[in-house]
């Protein structure tokens, strides 16, 4: 009786999805293999519209101004994924957490004459979670070639990412498609104005990641001695796409 209950167990365990386990909630996973750049979109004082890109004054041939840091996941610096967020691989792993920049060169732009500020996301990836989920921009204090040097773990530029003057904050209310624009506020302005001739830069946080909490049923189930060993192999890979081993697609 005691091993057909296991095996009852075992096969209820067996039949969850990964996504039952998992603390995940992230955007623009997936990115970056196409080498697609992303747009700093300013409006004039003089009725013109300028489009900057992550593409151009590059910190590093051939790879885009813009990346991840995580908290305690390591990058590599010719990764051009965006990715950000939290993701578990496994019920057994920890939760890691990302946060996504972007850099821009404001040379030839006068100060003063930027009068409104969008940032457009054309690469937007895969998503996970529960939406709608909270966006959100901030200044970035941290050297514009140290940031792009995404290489290893930086806890100091991770925090640097999501704290500070917050220029915008978005509900994402669903999976981003196509082209996604964020529009900066006056408090963005005013330091776009105060950068030009120089870099500017950007980092992106989710508000409110989500915690690691291992759902009360599973953990009893995982009470029997049950590996849950291989139930996380799809997260796996994506997390592997996010190291630095590999180059996101």
């Amino acid at each position: 009786m005691k091993t057909n209950a296991r095996l009852a167990t075992l096969t209820a365990l067996l039949a969850l999805s990964p996504g039952a386990f998992a603390a995940d909630a992230f955007l623009f996973a997936g990115t970056g293999a196409n080498g697609i750049s992303q747009d700093l979109v300013l409006g004039l004082s003089n009725g013109s519209t300028v489009t900057l890109t992550t593409g151009q004054a590059l910190f590093t041939p051939g790879t885009l101004n813009q990346g991840w840091w995580g908290l305690d996941n390591a990058n590599f610096d010719a990764n051009d994924s965006i990715y950000v967020g939290t993701l578990q691989p496994d019920p057994l792993d920890p939760v890691h957490l990302h946060r996504n920049f972007f850099t821009f060169s404001l040379a030839g732009i006068t100060p003063g004459s930027i009068i409104s500020a969008a940032l457009r996301i054309h690469d937007v990836g895969i998503s996970s979670g529960t939406f709608p989920m909270t966006y959100s921009l901030f200044d970035v204090t941290t050297d514009a070639g140290a940031l792009n040097f995404n290489t290893g773990v930086n806890q100091a530029i991770y925090d640097d990412l999501g704290s500070g003057k917050r220029y915008a904050k978005q509900v994402v209310t669903s999976e981003p498609s196509g082209s996604y624009a964020i529009d900066l506020n006056d408090t963005a302005l005013a330091d776009l104005n105060a950068a030009a001739g120089r870099f500017f830069s950007l980092g992106g946080t989710l508000d409110t990641p989500v915690s690691a909490v291992t759902e009360p049923s599973v953990a009893a189930l995982l009470g029997f001695g049950l590996a849950a060993a291989g139930l996380g192999q799809r997260r796996r890979r994506l997390l592997a796409r996010t190291s630095d081993q590999h180059r996101q697609g």
